[in-house]
């Protein structure tokens, strides 16, 4: 989290094929999102193309 600024803003949200965790970066709220299963990992690519706000 100290790599992209991030604090964090609440409780761990795990679902059946990610970790959620709710933060704060630059004082606005944001998710960071670690995907587990490979579908997610795969949607991940997917969503992750050159776009603003968008880090891996």
């Amino acid at each position: 989290m100290t790599k992209w600024s991030l604090q964090l803003d609440g409780a761990p949200i795990r679902t059946s094929g990610s970790d959620l965790l709710p933060v704060r970066h630059e004082g606005l709220p944001a998710m960071l999102k670690i995907a587990r299963d490979s579908e997610e990992k795969v949607g991940a690519l997917l969503m992750c193309w050159p776009m603003p706000g968008c880090r891996r």
